[in-house]
């Protein structure tokens, strides 16, 4: 009994390490964005509204899309980026065409809004 959760316990610390592997290399990228957004929100230390618009397209596209390189390029190098990076951008787009077509385009803009 004890034997089979820590088989358990063992293949969940193995997807974290999975996970944690896809996200800690973009690190920088996180702080960056946050930075950003710290820094030239319409609240922020320095508003700037040209640089502000920067935020929500880092936080829809560029941040995912480096998460989905990095997935990729651990399981099978730079081809595998480029198919994780490309199948990132796929997921985002069948996203935008569901939100759009089941009316939820409403709490997107409301998100993007927040944003801005």
């Amino acid at each position: 009994m004890g034997n089979s959760n820590t088989g358990f316990r063992a293949k969940i610390q193995k997807f974290g390490g999975v996970l944690s592997g896809m996200v800690m290399p973009n690190i920088g990228a996180f702080i960056t964005w946050g930075l950003i957004t710290a820094i030239f929100l319409e609240t922020g230390w320095a508003p700037n509204a040209k640089i502000a618009k920067l935020i929500s397209p880092m936080l829809t596209y560029l941040l995912p899309v480096l998460i989905g390189y990095t997935g990729g390029k651990n399981f099978y190098g730079d081809r595998g980026g480029v198919i994780g990076a490309a199948a990132t951008m796929g997921i985002l787009g069948i996203f935008l065409v569901l939100a759009a077509y089941f009316g939820i385009g409403p709490l997107v803009q409301a998100r993007n809004a927040v944003f801005e």
